[in-house]
């Protein structure tokens, strides 16, 4: 087991502060590629008790923003996961400012989750 820097293919675990937690870039590529997104008690747990617990009851559940419900669980397990965007082409037209995640963010995610970033205008294509 390791702690990585950034996120990763090789990710298996996102940890967030706790079951109410901000929809990030890291969260949204976490819930696009099905890995477990669990709040810290979990880990803390864990190391409490010496030993691995089963991630069932640590999972996220509502959007600390929003306060909308968050269902990694059926992103993770349902059979479409990774492919939320398959067979979507996607133009990006304009520029991405502060608050919004950068285009390059936005192309990885719709990447993740099977769409195609086209860098021809739709009215060429």
């Amino acid at each position: 087991c390791r702690v990585l820097p950034s996120y990763s293919p090789e990710v298996t675990h996102l940890i967030v502060r706790s079951k109410e937690c901000r929809r990030t870039v890291k969260f949204l590529k976490a819930l696009l590629t099905g890995k477990w997104i669990l709040a810290f008690d979990w880990v803390s747990r864990c190391l409490s008790g010496n030993r691995w617990l089963s991630e069932d009851g640590y999972e996220v559940s509502k959007d600390m923003t929003t306060g909308a419900p968050i269902p990694p669980r059926r992103q993770r397990t349902h059979d479409t996961m990774g492919r939320l965007f398959g067979g979507l082409r996607f133009y990006f037209l304009g520029t991405f400012t502060d608050p919004l995640p950068t285009a390059s963010e936005v192309k990885d995610l719709l990447e993740l989750g099977g769409g195609c970033v086209v860098t021809t205008s739709p009215q060429s294509l």
